[in-house]
């Protein structure tokens, strides 16, 4: 009787494993330090390693987080405001392949450190079948490589309800401002002439809403600077 409960033990725990092992994540865990007048985000992605479809939702949880820091989170089908902490639809993933999970990060110019992590399940069998990414977070302050931030560049009016007007410093050879919404999509691009020192932004076009405007040179960004849509 004992030989037969020990067996069955082994036999469930193993069963287990497997099942824990039907979904994986390329990165469980990152770490992503950035200043706090930026923005990045955690990637990983969900490998279905089952023979048929797994239906996929995730939940977010925020640990640790700074009071006005704000994080959403993308997937294949979409990026979600910051409201909402629970897939609101189904992904699908098919079997042998891989699905989204990303956390975008805005500490919105707030110096200091947060834990988050993101559970991603099988809806059929949510106890068994899951993954989770854990991602800690610091947003620093100025560390001599984003000093020149103001120097650079200055924003008015903000909120801005027509146009958006930046003067830059000419000497940093800026050739783009990329314009982002809270979720991290792109919405707008201005390249630029090398030289200028003031351009206007129109964003008569955009909604109501908080953005991040960020100044490039070449490839690299030089700063970022939040800015409202009225």
């Amino acid at each position: 009787m004992k030989k037969t409960l020990l067996l069955f033990a082994i036999v469930a725990v193993n069963m287990m494993v497997l099942r824990a092992q039907v979904l994986t994540l390329d990165e469980s865990y990152h770490n992503v330090i950035l200043p706090a007048t930026e923005f990045s985000d955690a990637a990983s992605f969900i490998q279905n390693n089952s023979a048929g479809p797994i239906k996929i939702k995730w939940t977010r949880y925020a640990d640790v987080e700074p009071v006005g820091w704000t994080t959403t989170v993308c997937d294949d089908l979409n990026c979600y405001a910051p409201s909402v902490g629970a897939a609101p639809t189904v992904v699908t993933i098919a079997a042998g392949q891989t699905g989204l999970l990303k956390l975008n990060l805005f500490p919105n110019e707030v110096v200091g450190t947060g834990h988050y992590h993101v559970i991603a399940y099988d809806i059929m069998d949510s106890a068994n079948v899951n993954v989770t990414m854990t991602v800690d977070v610091t947003a620093q302050g100025n560390t001599g490589i984003n000093d020149i931030g103001d120097a650079v560049i200055s924003v008015y009016p903000n909120p801005a309800k027509d146009v958006l007007f930046v003067n830059l410093d000419a000497t940093k050879h800026i050739t783009s401002l990329e314009v982002y919404n809270v979720v991290g999509q792109k919405v707008k691009t201005v390249n630029l002439e090398d030289g200028l020192k003031s351009v206007s932004v129109p964003v008569s076009d955009m909604k109501k809403g908080v953005y991040f405007l960020r100044v490039v040179s070449g490839t690299k960004e030089i700063v970022t600077r939040t800015f409202s849509k009225d």
